[in-house]
């Protein structure tokens, strides 16, 4: 449970020994399984070390299942943390997911919010906190704004005041790096890969810290700062044209990460400008117009940001977008690309049926609701997150 001396596994293992073993187990079954499972985008792949000095051959690249199967073998003490150690640049293809209609974004985006509903001007922040910072601990950064982070955590726990969070987040790039990297991960393995929390390493080490700083995130105390019917503007530069090929007018993204944007477009620019005598640099300009929906779509963090000056809006997790038009300037070969936020009056009443069969509704993985029980321990373990 949050607040005490428990590690992130203990939150959903079973506590019997004999069950504790069973787990582990069935995860190996699961590794023995995944004979198809790429890595997913971006995430470090270690190669087992080589046991013979004869030449090297060729071989089949590992999947993520076989190096998971590796991993538990090889290592007498198994370190989870060790498939996210990594701090992989995240991709402006890995801050969104393109959706399919069939997968009813909006019913998506709605479980989501759910769990947060019920947060009040007076709920507590302090077990969220202390999540997070027993998860950063994990991956630890030294440099000199380690303390600056730390103190900032430690005052959104004394004071129960999540502004200092959003602090935390703007004063440490590569917090904020390795959280979006954390995040963009988690979404993937939920909603593309059909994962639960009990057949799957990524989910089951994500859970409660993901689960803690949107908790936060979403917290009443935050409520004058959310975003309504506005645009926002988002400059990039790209090395490589491929990673945005797929955002075609019509089509559908969810955001699965923080994404920082600004109510100043020339502030935008600056993020994408680029050298004309460089043609391998590509620049990009989004907008984003929000409209008043009933969820929290993006927070006004200027204030609270250590770039005040850049009217930083932070646009939130799950928020889905429709693709309304992509286009390149003649003159310079700049993409423009206008998003629209996606809304009830917009949703295609043909939908069928989300094939997420196999995921836990997200209402039973909010944080600091109890432990699961034997019986649901029990039916996840009995399916696969294939």
């Amino acid at each position: 449970m949050h607040g005490t001396n428990d590690s992130l596994n203990g939150s959903i293992l079973p506590q019997d020994e004999n069950q504790t073993t069973g787990f582990w187990k069935r995860l190996v079954q699961i590794g023995n399984s995944w004979k198809t499972f790429p890595y997913p985008t971006g995430l470090k792949k270690d190669k087992p070390e080589s046991t013979s000095p004869s030449t090297p051959t060729e071989e089949p690249e590992e999947t993520l299942g076989e190096s998971l199967k590796r991993k538990i073998y090889g290592a007498e003490d198994l370190d989870l943390h060790d498939i996210l150690r990594s701090t992989w640049k995240i991709t402006w293809s890995e801050r969104q997911l393109l959706i399919d209609k069939n997968e009813k974004i909006l019913e998506i985006t709605k479980r989501f919010h759910k769990p947060f509903e019920n947060i009040t001007e007076s709920s507590s922040i302090v077990d969220q906190v202390d999540v997070i910072k027993e998860f950063c601990s994990h991956f630890p950064i030294n440099d000199t704004l380690n303390k600056t982070l730390e103190k900032y955590l430690e005052n959104a726990r004394l004071y129960n005041d999540p502004k200092y969070i959003i602090s935390a987040y703007t004063c440490h790039s590569e917090f904020s790096k390795r959280l979006n990297a954390h995040l963009a991960t988690n979404a993937y393995h939920f909603i593309k890969l059909y994962c639960t929390i009990l057949n799957c390493p990524t989910l089951h080490l994500t859970k409660d810290y993901v689960d803690a700083f949107t908790y936060i995130i979403f917290h009443p105390k935050l409520k004058e700062y959310r975003v309504k019917s506005e645009k926002v503007y988002r400059g990039s530069v790209f090395d490589d044209e491929n990673l945005i090929k797929e955002l075609q007018p019509g089509k559908i993204i969810l955001t699965t990460t923080y994404l920082s944007t600004t109510r100043d477009p020339e502030v935008a620019e600056f993020f994408c400008a680029v050298d004309r005598n460089d043609s391998k640099k590509i620049s990009v300009f989004c907008t984003f117009a929000l409209h008043n929906t009933p969820g929290c779509s993006a927070l006004d963090i200027g204030k609270l940001s250590q770039f005040a000056a850049e009217e930083e809006i932070l646009l939130l997790r799950y928020v889905p977008f429709k693709i309304v038009s992509v286009k390149r300037a003649e003159q310079d070969g700049r993409i423009d690309i206008y998003f629209e936020e996606y809304a009830e009056n917009v949703l295609d009443p043909n939908q069928s049926e989300s094939n997420n069969h196999n995921s836990i509704p997200m209402h039973n993985i909010q944080p600091g609701f109890g432990r699961l029980s034997s019986a649901d321990i029990q039916d996840e373990l009995n399916d696969s997150c294939l």
